[in-house]
């Protein structure tokens, strides 16, 4: 079942078939919900009233979906991710399973959110995020002044100091460790050019240690 404003329905087939449709714009007992074409919506997933979702967009089964949100066109959203009110996620954007975005956010097009992230409210990230893939664990930009890789999530002061150290713990090859040890460099450099090197008063991180 997926969940619209409190109706349930089968699944995206049946609400297209069966809702009032003007346009993009589907209609039923008061509810709208504007859905572009291609798009798909996953079992279990909840979408409060007023949500646009652009054509071809992907949202996992599971996720939740706040009152007034504006998903764009091919963008992906994975399954038990968490979208509030009146949050703007940019066209093709990706948006990790598992994910927490807090309403009123604003996400620019083209941007990668990792699995388990969590943005708060009232966020504005303008550009896409920097994210490195592999070998090992991907490495990134998660918010002013964050950076993350797996399950460790500190300031990049704190890699800049602790990447060798940290992926030699980890048994990384020597290669590998360099491979990373450039990827904070680039970041470093990357965070200070859009002037996000530094916390943003009021994150609420845990204290890099």
């Amino acid at each position: 079942m997926i969940t619209i404003g409190g109706i349930q329905v089968e699944s995206l087939e049946v609400l297209r078939e069966n809702w009032k449709r003007i346009g993009d714009t589907y209609i039923c007992n008061g509810v709208r919900i504007t859905i572009g074409g291609g798009t798909s919506i996953g079992v279990g997933t909840s979408i409060s009233v007023g949500t646009s979702i652009g054509g071809g967009a992907s949202i996992g089964g599971g996720a939740s979906i706040g009152g007034g949100t504006s998903i764009g066109g091919g963008a992906s959203i994975g399954g038990g991710a968490s979208i509030g009110d009146g949050t703007s996620i940019g066209v093709g954007t990706s948006i990790g399973g598992g994910a927490s975005i807090g309403g009123g956010a604003s996400i620019g097009g083209g941007a990668s959110i990792g699995d388990g992230t969590s943005i708060g409210d009232n966020y504005n990230l303008p550009i896409p995020p920097l994210w490195f893939s592999g070998p090992r664990y991907s490495i990134g930009y998660h918010s002013p002044g964050i950076v993350v890789s797996g399950c460790i999530k500190k300031s990049i002061q704190w890699w800049e100091e602790n990447i060798r150290r940290c992926a030699e713990e980890h048994n990384y090859t020597p290669d590998e460790v360099e491979e990373y040890v450039w990827r904070i460099k680039v970041l470093s450099e990357w965070m200070k050019m859009h002037k996000v090197y530094e916390e943003s008063e009021g994150e609420e991180y845990p204290a890099s240690k």
